[in-house]
């Protein structure tokens, strides 16, 4: 075959490639969160094995999983499920990593071995194929369909910076500290708030001194979730940076010792990096995923009520 031939007919296939994909190729990308230990690894993990047992189960026996599911995909002509078969697509060049599935199956599935899974701090994203046939006659002659479930698990704690992302860095901070003189929190933060009464409207610009700010504030909110329980904390990354780690433009703290800083103090230096951090998580995850969901599932944690808590 001439080189023009190999050309022509390679473009054939990848317009009829394409034009099928655009005809029978569907996809979804589902969000699934919540807060720490909420159980959104354990309900993805559930979620994608009863998928897979219902699309061909152990060695094409098809299984009993979600009666409901399975009801809406009983075909009405009375041929069975429209549900052929149910795989997991290759990761191919997913750019973010991919949701061990198989490695955190068997770790649950070790009886009384077995371990609850890590938390969360990072996304992770699976995609399972499910092939559906067509229910009508006609749809039929345009071939099976495709629906592509991308699944996103991603750290809840995240969730908390959306509204933070509208305000200025003075407002964030007034409503902070309200939180912070309030019980439970004030025992939790007393030694934060102790170092700011320390500290000058006019301070220069400091690495330590945010940096040591950063930490006092960081472990006020960490003892805020370990020994009450409380759950809006704000910056979220603080509790869960994720893969970056913690970041230099993350060393802040709310403080509203110096309501109009000049370039230079510290101060100005604080509010930079507020502003520097809101652009960072809007960028790296709001604007690059979040804006991206089909739908989103929130888990939540049902503990005891506790009338310090919020």
């Amino acid at each position: 075959m001439t080189t023009f031939g190999i050309t022509l007919r390679d473009g054939l296939h990848a317009t009829r490639d394409a034009a099928n994909a655009a005809m029978n190729v569907r996809t979804q990308r589902i969000a699934v969160t919540g807060l720490s230990r909420a159980g959104k690894t354990v309900f993805l993990v559930s979620m994608i094995s009863n998928l897979l047992a219902l699309g061909h189960g152990v060695a094409g026996t098809r299984r009993h999983t979600l009666p409901k599911l399975a009801e809406l995909l009983e075909d009405k002509g009375g041929e069975g499920s429209r549900l052929l078969d149910v795989e997991i697509e290759n990761s191919g060049t997913q750019d973010f990593p991919l949701f061990d599935y198989e490695g955190l199956r068997d770790q649950l599935a070790r009886g009384a071995a077995a371990t609850w899974p890590p938390v969360t701090d990072r996304p992770a994203m699976i995609t399972l194929r499910l092939k559906l046939r067509r229910s009508s006659r006609l749809g039929q002659f345009a071939g099976d369909r495709v629906l592509r479930l991308e699944l996103l698990d991603y750290p809840g704690e995240w969730l908390m910076d959306l509204p933070l992302l509208e305000q200025s860095y003075e407002t964030w901070s007034a409503e902070a500290l309200a939180d912070l003189s309030q019980k439970p929190r004030s025992s939790f933060a007393a030694e934060f708030l102790a170092f700011l009464r320390t500290l000058q409207a006019a301070a220069p610009a400091s690495e330590k001194t945010a940096l040591h700010g950063f930490r006092l504030y960081k472990d006020a909110l960490l003892r805020s979730r370990q020994e009450a329980g409380l759950r809006w904390l704000q910056p979220g990354r603080f509790l869960m940076p994720g893969p970056d780690g913690e970041i230099p433009l993350m060393h802040f703290f709310p403080w509203t010792g110096a309501p109009s800083p000049v370039r230079g103090t510290l101060g100005a230096q604080l509010r930079d990096r507020f502003e520097a951090y809101k652009k960072w998580a809007r960028a790296s995850f709001f604007e690059k995923h979040f804006s991206h969901f089909t739908r989103q599932i929130v888990l939540g944690r049902v503990d005891k009520p506790d009338p310090q808590s919020d």
